[in-house]
């Protein structure tokens, strides 16, 4: 399973995703799909496949994220790719950064929720977000927050 997020994003550093290509989101994740059989921590070929085919593509940042279904993990691999912006003081992309999901992240999103139903971490589609993150900053009073956007419940 890979899903990944890629950004371009615009003068004020926020992500823009409609203006990417699909033919070269399309483009990369063959190269994810391909590279992912020989993917592991021990060996970097797939962190330098990523990263050169990211700078040829000249796609400002990625991030994927993939599980090894050979070692039977459950918890995803997440590799950070570029920067934020084009600025000077742009910040690595990490496994930390998050991004806006647009139309081009659903299908993905769509996906991994699939992937947690089928191995029963949640239960159905219908389930309620807040009871699958777990207690932290984003919980207010028992509901969840968007962190960039405190004042909407997600």
């Amino acid at each position: 399973m890979i899903l990944a997020s890629i950004i371009e994003p615009n003068k004020y550093g926020m992500s823009n995703n409609s203006k990417l290509s699909p033919y070269i989101v399309f483009k990369l994740l063959l190269l994810v799909l391909a590279s992912s059989s020989y993917a592991n921590a021990e060996d970097d070929r797939f962190d330098k496949a990523i990263a050169a085919k990211v700078s040829k593509l000249n796609i400002r940042g990625a991030s994927i994220a993939y599980f090894d279904s050979t070692k039977g993990m459950i918890e995803p691999i997440i590799r950070g790719y570029g920067e934020v912006s084009s600025s000077s003081s742009a910040t690595k992309v990490t496994a930390d950064t998050t991004f806006m999901l647009a139309s081009v992240s659903k299908p993905f999103t769509a996906s991994a929720v699939a992937v947690l139903v089928d191995k029963e971490i949640i239960y159905s589609i219908y389930d309620d977000i807040c009871n699958v993150i777990p207690s932290s900053e984003y919980d207010v009073m028992g509901m969840c927050r968007n962190p960039n956007y405190p004042g909407n419940i997600i």
